[in-house]
């Protein structure tokens, strides 16, 4: 096992290579040219398909998996308003988000993936090398890449493992597993939306607006002591 420590501030301390951060940058912006996926806004609730409100108003989906939309009336002090009513979004499982890191000539890499998804503002962020929610690995039919290697610790060890709870004022005390893991194994992408990427430039592309999504930030604050 390296010495993590010193391998992440060495990083840190070091220069960001300014050549590398471009070529990241050109990287994501190619894979959004040829993405595939559009987005529009329906012009009703009854539009969605295999989605409707059951008996108790909630917006579920016909399957009772995923998440549903429900409404809750809060009341609290210290506020601005004493109370009010909103809709909330409320997962029926919690989520997984894993990023992989390795070391390769004295230098930490993470393992990012570009992840389209519907709602985000530029459709496609860096995403980490994981990122589902439970239903989605527990179905057969889904094969979500490089997972079990990080359940199983399949040439990889877990530095870190926490539940972290999502934002409270769009989501109802929604938890997420976050790992942490690192492998001794360095491999070519065979995908093109995958992608090794060095720390200390992962660092530096934290301050590009739209470009590391919410869960890529979040893990990337457990590890990162500054």
């Amino acid at each position: 096992m390296i010495k993590f420590d010193q391998i992440l501030w060495r990083d840190i301390l070091s220069d960001v290579n300014q050549s590398e951060v471009k070529r990241i940058l050109a990287w994501i912006a190619n894979l959004k040219m040829f993405s595939e996926m559009n987005s529009h806004k329906l012009d009703h609730w009854k539009d969605c398909e295999r989605w409707y409100f059951n008996s108790a108003g909630a917006l579920v989906h016909e399957e009772g998996s995923f998440f549903e939309v429900m409404g809750v009336f809060a009341t609290i002090g210290g506020r601005e308003v004493s109370s009010w009513h909103q809709p909330l979004i409320r997962q029926y499982e919690h989520g997984i988000s894993a990023l992989l890191l390795t070391q390769r000539e004295d230098s930490l890499y993470c393992l990012v993936q570009a992840k389209s998804e519907a709602g985000a503002f530029d459709h496609l962020e860096l995403a980490p090398t994981v990122q589902c929610i439970v239903g989605s690995y527990k179905n057969p039919a889904n094969e979500i890449p490089y997972l079990n290697k990080i359940l199983q610790e399949d040439g990889c060890i877990t530095l870190s493992k926490t539940i972290q709870s999502e934002e409270g004022g769009r989501f109802y005390r929604e938890q997420n597993m976050n790992i942490v893991s690192y492998t001794e194994s360095f491999w070519e992408m065979q995908s093109p939306y995958y992608k090794w990427v060095r720390v200390k430039d992962l660092r530096s592309l934290v301050m590009y607006n739209n470009l590391l999504n919410i869960e890529l930030r979040t893990l990337f604050a457990i590890f990162m002591p500054i």
